[in-house]
This record gives C-alpha cells, sequence and structure tokens, in this order.
C-alpha cells in the first residue's frame, strides 16, 4: 500500500473512535482494536478515580463509559486534531491532540425542564500504536494524557431538552 493510503487510513481510524465514543457506537467501537489492545488512561485526570480509570482493555473501557454515561449524559463530541502519523511497514504510531465536549444534566433535577445542562471541556493527547491486520489498520495502544478541563453550565436548545 502506498503511504499516503496508509496515513489516510490511519486518521479514518482515529475519526471512527471518535465517532463510536460519541454516539456510543458498540458495534463500530469492537472493530478498531487489536485482539490484545490496551487502553491507558492512567495520565488522565480520573487515574485515581473510584470507577477504576487506568490501563484496560477495549471492552473494560466500553463498559466504564457506558456505566458511567448514565442518564445524565446527552451528547458528546470528539475532535482529533495534529495527528503527526509515523509509519513502519506493519506497524505505525501517532501523537494527536483532542478536545473532547460532553453534555450532561445537571445535577439539579428541577432545572432539566428549563433545558439547562453542563458542559464538560477536556483538552488533551493520544499517543497510539496501531498494527496492520489483513487489510485494515487496528489500534494496539492508546494512551490518554488530558492536559486541561473545564465545565460551564449551558441552556440547550428546545430540541435538545
Amino acid at each position: 500500500m502506498s503511504e499516503a493510503l496508509d496515513r489516510l487510513e490511519i486518521q479514518e481510524l482515529l475519526h471512527r473512535y471518535s465517532l463510536a465514543v460519541d454516539d456510543r457506537r458498540w458495534d463500530l467501537w469492537e472493530t478498531l482494536f487489536t485482539g490484545d489492545a490496551v487502553i491507558d488512561f492512567r495520565g488522565s485526570f480520573w487515574a485515581e478515580n473510584p470507577q477504576g480509570w487506568g490501563l484496560h482493555s477495549p471492552a473494560e473501557l466500553r463498559q466504564i463509559l457506558t456505566d458511567s454515561s448514565g442518564p445524565d449524559r446527552i451528547t458528546g463530541q470528539h475532535l482529533v486534531l495534529n495527528s503527526i502519523i509515523d509509519l513502519g511497514d506493519d506497524t505505525a504510531t501517532a501523537h494527536s491532540e483532542f478536545l473532547a465536549i460532553t453534555v450532561r444534566r445537571t445535577a439539579d433535577p428541577a432545572t432539566w425542564h428549563g433545558g439547562v445542562a453542563a458542559k464538560v471541556s477536556t483538552g488533551g493527547s493520544y499517543d497510539d500504536e496501531f498494527v496492520r491486520e489483513g487489510s485494515r489498520w487496528r489500534i494496539r495502544r492508546r494512551a490518554s494524557r488530558i492536559r486541561w478541563q473545564s465545565t460551564e453550565q449551558i441552556t440547550l436548545p428546545e430540541n435538545r431538552r
């Protein structure tokens, strides 16, 4: 395969990860990783979180994300930016920046009908290792490092309440 095509396929894989997480597309999630993949969230703010952030298999992280979302999660959006991809023969690495936004219901149910929600914005980076399996690139290891996080109150549009 050509180097340009490999780079495009890896960029698309990074974007598919974001889509799978944001839309809770677990069918897509299952196609992104090698069988022995590891996701490392020890560099995140949640490293000491009782939910168990740390080193996880994709299946474990999927369960954590599902459990932590609950009915309060309204939507999410991950943007993957500034990816630097280094290619080997059937392996590759990448460093990417991300901006992740999650919108949740506030802790006060009295505000829900007014469309008040909490927007959590998180900026950080991913360091990824990829391997080609057959004709497809898959994630073998992902390390997430959070650099900053902020929360603000927002009002949702009528159609999102």
